[in-house]
């Protein structure tokens, strides 16, 4: 397994066609990956970060329990050979389409740190308890 800067180049699928995109993992960020597309239109690069978990999840999942509840929702369409992925900022929201094989690939090359999600779901609520007040 590698331990530096993951970047897979890869085609998506989009409402309006084939898009270039990548799936990318930086050591530096090690719980989130980037799903970066290309549409070559003048707004330039669209980059959605979510977590190592959910592309982990969203690869075992089905359209009747998709993984992820907010921003990023994904899914294994019916025929097993892609991903779905839904994305949304709130204002707008697009439904893609990659190869699932080829994220899965990606997907077991990314290296977590062993510990790493423990460390910092402890950071995280020490930050929630200290901001309470030391009240939970």
């Amino acid at each position: 397994m590698s331990a530096g800067l993951i970047v897979v180049p890869h085609l998506v699928r989009a409402v309006d066609g084939w898009v270039d995109a990548e799936w990318v993992w930086n050591p530096a960020d090690p719980l989130a990956v980037w799903l970066v597309m290309s549409p070559g239109d003048r707004r330039g690069p669209r980059r959605w970060a979510f977590g190592v978990e959910l592309l982990a999840a969203g690869l075992a999942a089905t359209v009747e329990c998709p993984a992820g509840l907010g921003d990023v929702r994904l899914h294994v369409d019916p025929t097993g050979d892609r991903l779905v992925i839904d994305l949304s900022n709130g204002r707008e929201s697009v439904r893609c389409w990659a190869d699932r094989w080829a994220a899965d690939r990606f997907c077991r090359r990314v290296v977590v740190p062993e510990g790493l999600p423990e460390t910092v779901a402890r950071q995280i609520d020490a930050a929630v308890t200290w901001c309470l007040g030391g009240v939970r």
